[in-house]
């Protein structure tokens, strides 16, 4: 009986920490794509002059 339970505990951490990695991963791409829509843009535009894509239509 304590063998199951050392196996079923065993799982559990594994599964545990596969989740806990999974949602940090997803969290730092998240977070990863916010700054670079939102203040790597921002930064690059003051460099070009405040260009936009309406500025370039034909």
């Amino acid at each position: 009986m304590c063998g199951i339970c050392k196996c079923c505990l065993k799982l559990g951490c594994k599964l545990l920490c596969m989740l806990f990695c999974s949602i940090f991963g997803l969290l730092l791409i998240v977070a990863l794509v916010i700054y670079f829509v939102y203040f790597y843009n921002k930064g690059d535009s003051s460099k070009s002059g405040n260009k936009s894509l309406i500025d370039f239509s034909f």
